[in-house]
């Protein structure tokens, strides 16, 4: 079973967006309209992140991620 990781997401209400960063995803700093576009983005990009700095986990390996949420 893949080990899961926390990605910390914080409501902008000035700027109007969702904001995601992580300690465990080096280079992970993404922001969206909404929560279900900030997913597809993560879903696309943390894999991709991951590979680049050479952590366990890749686009070709399954991985899971909890979400914090503070608005």
């Amino acid at each position: 079973m893949p080990q899961p990781f926390q990605i910390d997401v914080n409501h902008d209400p000035e700027a109007e967006v969702w904001i995601a960063h992580s300690s465990k995803v080096p280079g992970l700093a993404i922001e969206a309209g909404d929560l279900v576009t900030l997913d597809d983005r993560l879903q696309q990009i943390v894999p991709e992140l991951l590979e680049a700095n050479g952590c366990a986990a890749g686009p070709q390996k399954r991985w899971t991620y909890v979400l914090r949420l503070s608005a």
